[in-house]
């Protein structure tokens, strides 16, 4: 996950309840989230446009309350995602490959 603790909400802000669910999101969250198809371009438009917009030149109070907002944002999406059940339609390739060579180190070691 990407997080910079100056991206946390100022002490003198009053924090709602509403955005301290999104903390309880982050923790529900699996440490591994497989995306496929457009979720997967969504999510790392979101990552990039995060990228971008951290690199502007500003007011750092402006640009972080537009971070932190950026990043409640990805958390709840990725939130919606996980509990809705959005599983790819097939494994990705890596953990394909990675049974592939299981199988095949199995199969070798129990000759």
């Amino acid at each position: 996950m990407l997080y910079r603790p100056e991206f946390r909400q100022p002490r003198e802000s009053p924090i709602s309840a509403d955005e301290l669910v999104v903390f309880q999101y982050l923790e529900d969250l699996p440490v591994h989230l497989a995306l496929n198809g457009n979720v997967q371009m969504v999510v790392t438009a979101s990552i990039i446009r995060m990228f971008e917009d951290a690199r502007i030149e500003a007011d750092t109070g402006i640009l972080h309350t537009l971070l932190r907002n950026q990043l409640y944002a990805l958390l709840i999406r990725l939130h919606l995602i996980q509990s809705r059940g959005q599983q790819p339609e097939r494994e990705a390739l890596a953990v394909q490959q990675f049974k592939r060579y299981r199988s095949a180190v199995d199969r070798e070691c129990h000759r």
